[in-house]
């Protein structure tokens, strides 16, 4: 294996101007950085990570933590996270947690003995004794929803009020029965759509049917069961609202029902992670980006020499109008109603 050694030998300059070099410590010449850049390719040259991390107590790498690589809502934020921590010279061990909290807390403690640079947890919520371990060991952690910790940075999305805003635009076609086929109940995102569909409904002044929120987990299968269920009685839904990922499952069940989307039934969703026919009417979270905010603020903090106070960021998000929604066929305007979005705007895939 070669060595700075040999570098230098090569390229005819000393071993602490290689060092620098490829530490990104120092600038030099652009002669001299070819040279150098030379040597490498030439000696098969590759980096000691063990021992640059000993000397410079950085490893150059991430964490990240997904809870599934099926849902196509996560791919675009882990090649975010994945450019911008190339950017810094940086890798990413990628974790299915599978929303499995045993496989969680193995990928904790396995990051942490790899010495990484920071964690960032995408949608996945860990225990009291996962986070502390990972605060002990001074590592950085990034997360998308609200923490108690000075130390661990947030990139968060306006859960409850992305919900109201959707409901909102549903009760303006006319819907009163909407349902919302959620995930699990303990999950912070999961209680705040619930919050935000509960004021919508009272500052229309209509009474929300308790019963048309369904909790459970975010498979396909789940949504595919769910909308049977729904429909099995007496007053079904005129509209459904869920994740994109669930949202193709509640299409492909109205389908095998001989239901109509959006004659029938109208179907929104959230993230627009997904293609389907008729085209979602549903909320975009620009998920590249919040995968780029979630490395930036994870390697900053690594980097910074004083400690940082704590950062919290909101991302901006937009509702898009598909095809999956229109008016209700039952739909009676209430006196005090006002119209969401104006007639004008009402046009496929517009954007509020």
């Amino acid at each position: 294996m070669s060595t700075i050694k040999d570098i230098a030998k090569l390229a005819n300059v000393s071993t602490g101007t290689v060092s620098g070099v490829l530490n990104g410590k120092i600038t030099v010449r652009p002669e001299t950085y070819s040279k150098i850049m030379d040597a490498i390719a030439k000696t098969n040259y590759r980096v000691n990570a063990l021992a640059r991390s000993l000397r410079t107590r950085e490893s150059g790498t991430l964490g990240l933590l997904l809870p599934s690589i099926v849902n196509p809502y996560y791919p675009l934020i882990a090649l975010g996270v994945e450019d911008c921590a190339n950017q810094y010279g940086y890798h990413v061990f990628l974790c299915n947690t599978e929303r499995d909290t045993k496989k969680q807390s193995e990928y904790v403690y396995a990051l942490t003995n790899k010495v990484v640079d920071g964690v960032i947890l995408c949608n996945t919520e860990l225990s009291k004794e996962d986070f502390a371990y990972l605060q002990k060991n001074n590592i950085p952690v990034v997360v998308n929803y609200p923490v108690d910790s000075d130390c661990a940075d947030e990139v968060c999305i306006d859960h409850q009020d992305v919900s109201k805003k959707m409901i909102q635009y549903l009760l303006s076609l006319g819907h009163r029965r909407i349902a919302l086929i959620n995930g699990p109940a303990n999950l912070f995102r999961c209680q705040e759509r619930i919050l935000g569909m509960k004021k919508a409904y009272e500052e229309a002044g209509l009474k929300l049917d308790a019963s048309l929120i369904i909790e459970g987990d975010f498979s396909q299968d789940f949504a595919y069961e769910c909308t049977r269920k729904l429909f099995k009685r007496k007053k079904p839904p005129t509209c459904i609202f869920t994740t994109d990922y669930m949202a193709a499952s509640v299409l492909n069940a109205a389908f095998d029902l001989g239901i109509r989307v959006p004659e029938d039934l109208s179907v929104a969703g959230l993230d627009q992670a997904v293609v389907t026919r008729p085209t979602l009417t549903t909320v975009r979270y620009h998920s590249y980006e919040i995968g780029r905010q979630f490395a930036e603020m994870a390697i900053t903090r690594k980097k910074h020499n004083a400690p940082l106070k704590k950062r919290t960021i909101i991302m901006p998000s937009s509702i898009v109008i598909g095809n999956s929604t229109g008016k209700c066929s039952s739909y009676i305007k209430l006196p005090h109603e006002n119209t969401f979005l104006p007639e004008e705007n009402r046009e496929m895939n517009g954007e509020i």
